[in-house]
Order: C-alpha cells, then sequence, then structure tokens
C-alpha cells in the first residue's frame, strides 16, 4: 500500500505552495513542509499532500514567547539559543539559516540526513557564491 505517496521522478513543484506535503528521501527518511519551502530536486523519491495543522491559537497566545511554542516536536526546546535567535541575531540568509538549523537539530531529530541536508545546503551557497563571484 503506497499511503497516498507519489513517486516524484523531478521537475517543478506539482501543487500550489501553500499546500502542505510530506517528502520522502531515497533513504526512507520524510520532512513535512508547506511546497514552497521545499527544494523539489532529486533527493526526494516521493511525496503527499498532507494538512499541516497549527497549534490552536489559544496555545500560542498563552505562551510567553513564540520560542515558547515548537510546531513538529521538540528537538529545539533543550537548546541553549535556539537556531532561529542566532539566525536571525547575525542576519543569515535562508541557506546559511539552514545549515545551521540542520546541523543544530541532527542529534535529536534527522540524524545523518539532516547532516546531508546541511551538506547540500553548503554546496548551493558555494555553487551560487561561485556563480555570483564570476560575474
Amino acid at each position: 500500500m503506497n499511503e497516498g505517496w507519489i513517486e516524484w521522478k523531478g521537475g517543478e513543484c506539482p501543487v500550489s505552495g501553500g499546500t502542505g506535503v510530506e517528502m520522502r528521501n531515497r533513504n526512507g527518511d520524510t520532512w513535512a513542509a508547506l511546497a514552497r519551502d521545499v527544494l523539489w530536486n532529486e533527493s526526494w523519491s516521493a511525496y503527499r499532500v498532507v494538512s499541516l495543522a497549527m497549534p490552536p491559537l489559544s496555545v500560542m497566545v498563552q505562551a510567553d514567547s513564540a520560542l515558547d511554542v515548537q510546531i513538529g516536536g521538540d528537538h529545539y526546546k533543550g537548546m541553549s539559543i535556539q537556531p532561529v535567535e542566532y539566525i536571525h541575531a547575525n542576519g543569515l540568509g535562508f541557506v546559511e539559516g539552514s545549515v545551521v538549523k540542520y546541523v543544530s537539530r541532527w542529534k535529536e531529530k534527522g540524524g545523518i540526513a539532516d547532516l546531508e541536508k546541511a551538506q547540500h545546503f553548503l554546496g548551493l551557497l558555494i555553487e551560487l557564491e561561485t556563480k555570483k563571484a564570476a560575474k
């Protein structure tokens, strides 16, 4: 049973950007995000449409800080400095911030797959900056 999984052979995003999707890589690891936040590339083998439910507004209003609310786990909550705080304080861009995020959480969430994601983002950054410098 494929449980709603659709084989991914590459190309452009097949759904609207605001659609929740769960992605599966070739190792079988999964990741959920809005379609617009996914790098639609050859690292994915399948996807399926999912609901990305937000916590009730009452939960978010009762929190002292948005940093006290984490959707989809608690792998950042035990950190002395959450990646988003470091990324924001240092004015890092999306690609650099993604490296920080994946390296920060790999032991608590994604394991080696998160290190591979960080490596992928470093490769993207090197490629983009090399092209930029050549202009």
